[in-house]
């Protein structure tokens, strides 16, 4: 945009969005039916039945996409003259840039894996030590907001009494800026494993959610055009009009 101008018109800018996408839902907890059946032994039969192992968590979910950046704006502009005292004038038509989209929600929790059922000694040889259920992972992050659309430069046109002396127009017309994305929401994190069946250590936890899709940058906007011509005894000495590029 040049230093100097005697008229600017410029449209809106679009808005950021400052709030991020919804979070994905912490995994439903699984109860004490996600646990196993603890395992059965008779003192004269030995083992009568394995325990059997604990259920794996439920996966978080997924968060929300993020809200796209606002647009920005073209303006018009209507002005009517009688008196043009110079012969020069310059002016600047520029469109709105567009707005930040917003940032992804964080993925949901992982729920946490049910505990192994209790292994009798006696049970261990045929079946091994009971295992407790894996985490759930975690949710996907929500995508990025895409952002604004720039906003166009304007039209502009001069129609001019032609009795004024060798009037020199200047006049520029440029779109805004494109918005930028938002960032990706991140995964979310996985449950914790459920007890194993010697009541000590754990099955492995959930897996780290995937983090969410990118944004896009807003749509890019157009320059406007110029024309300009005179006219024998108007009404008025200068009219100028800018209108939003079509």
């Amino acid at each position: 945009m040049p230093d100097h101008f005697d008229i600017l018109v410029t449209g809106d800018n679009g808005q950021n969005v400052e709030t991020p996408g919804r979070p994905g839902d912490p995994a439903i907890p699984l109860g004490p039916d996600g646990n196993g059946e603890p395992g059965e032994a008779h003192i004269f039969k030995g083992c009568v039945k394995g325990a059997t192992d604990g259920k794996p968590g439920n996966s978080g979910g997924n968060a929300s996409k993020a809200d796209a950046g606002g647009d920005g704006g073209s303006r018009t502009l209507f002005l009517k003259c009688t008196e043009f005292v110079g012969n020069t004038l310059s002016i600047v038509s520029r469109g709105g840039n567009g707005g930040k989209g917003g940032n992804g929600g964080t993925g949901g929790q992982g729920g946490q894996g049910g505990d192994a059922g209790s292994q009798p000694k006696a049970c261990q040889k045929d079946y091994g030590d009971s295992s407790g259920g894996y985490g759930g992972s975690g949710g996907t992050g929500g995508k990025a907001g895409d952002g604004g659309a720039a906003g166009s430069g304007g039209d502009i046109s001069i129609v001019y009494d032609a009795a004024l002396p060798d009037p020199l127009f200047s006049c520029q017309s440029q779109p805004g800026t494109s918005g930028d994305p938002g960032d990706p929401g991140g995964g979310g994190d996985g449950g914790t494993g459920g007890l194993n069946g010697d009541g000590d250590s754990r099955a492995e936890n959930g897996g780290q959610g995937d983090p969410g899709d990118m944004g896009q940058s807003g749509a890019s906007g157009n320059a406007g055009q110029f024309k300009q011509r005179s006219a024998e005894k108007p009404t008025y000495q200068l009219v100028l009009t800018v209108l939003p590029t079509i």
